[in-house]
């Protein structure tokens, strides 16, 4: 086909400002389809105007006429700075995966080699305690007992790191999870716990299949469970769990009845090593939903929480791509 018409800004887009139709070039394989009256849409093709290079977005449509394509209309675009941030992007997200698996085995490493110092103290202060706790002093005692303490809350902050760098790697292909199965084995792994407090756990509607790994949805349901069943406050927890489909999205919940949360500590919920209770109240090292946010988050999904407040109950959602 030929070029019948054009505007001065396809003339400048290939080059050829106030040049004539015959010397514009448009690539061969799309004038022929242009002038078989075929339709084409987000086309792309580059072209170079002395030694710049431009990528061209370009389109075309028939005009018809008694039902036969008598001529194409051609749209083109100059995307050359689009592509450009684009490419710019994806650079960019490659260092941050880059880095972020870095800091990943970092902590990983880190972590490993933290433990056998601490193991090393643990073990000398049960020796001390054992061999000559007899002959110490109060003072003497209480300072050792502080030295055990905290090396068992350091052993229980480097196994959660430990946990946090493992976390969210797992890719999932074309495994199927039953969450429901899942729900059930945490239930019964929890059991012991929910008895102790007189809890109740109760399953409001049916849970999916979904495409994700298995050991991480335990993680998952194990923590927000957990947490619903631990901080209950002095009444009896009960615990409600269910699911929905949304918008392409499983959206999954754990609603509480419990201390809630305070909308002053919603940007920190979710941070590594975060607590929001003293630790005297309730045990634990604060890693537990960062480490459900990093699992749910490289699943595609999202993590988020309501709370009324203080003493009002909190409900944790998570979505899954269904």
């Amino acid at each position: 086909g030929n070029i019948a018409m054009h505007n001065r800004a396809a003339a400048e887009i290939l080059g050829k400002p106030g040049g004539e139709k015959k010397e514009l070039m448009l690539p061969e394989g799309m004038l022929k389809k242009a002038g078989a009256g075929c339709v084409i849409k987000d086309g792309e093709f580059t072209v170079k105007t002395g030694e710049t290079e431009k990528t061209v977005l370009f389109a075309c449509s028939p005009v018809m006429e008694k039902g036969e394509a008598i001529a194409s209309v051609i749209i083109i675009v100059d995307i050359t700075g689009r592509k450009g941030a684009e490419i710019k992007l994806k650079r960019i997200i490659e260092d941050l995966k880059k880095s972020n698996e870095e800091l990943e085995r970092f902590a990983y490493v880190a972590s490993h080699d933290l433990k056998e110092p601490v193991r090393m103290v643990s073990l000398y202060s049960e020796l001390l305690a054992k061999k000559h706790g007899k002959k110490m002093d109060e003072e003497a005692a209480e300072y050792l007992k502080f030295v055990t303490e905290g090396a068992s809350r350091m052993n229980s902050l480097i196994d959660g790191l430990l946990q946090y760098a493992r976390s969210g790697n797992k890719k999932a292909g074309d495994e199927k999870t039953d969450m429901k199965l899942i729900f059930e084995g945490v239930i019964s792994t929890l059991k012991p716990k929910i008895e102790s407090v007189n809890g109740t756990v109760a399953l409001e509607t049916e849970l999916p299949e979904i495409s994700a790994d298995p050991r991480e949805m335990e993680q998952v349901f194990q923590n927000l469970i957990g947490n619903a069943v631990k901080f209950s406050g002095k009444k009896p927890p009960v615990v409600r769990v269910g699911c929905s489909e949304e918008a392409g999205d499983y959206r999954f919940y754990v609603k509480d009845n419990g201390i809630g949360i305070e909308e002053t500590y919603r940007a920190k919920v979710f941070e590594i090593f975060q607590r929001l209770n003293v630790r005297e109240e309730y045990e634990g090292t604060g890693v537990g939903l960062a480490i459900c946010k990093k699992i749910i988050e490289s699943a595609g999904g999202k993590i988020w929480f309501e709370s009324g407040g203080e003493g009002k109950g909190s409900v944790f959602y998570f979505t899954i791509p269904s």
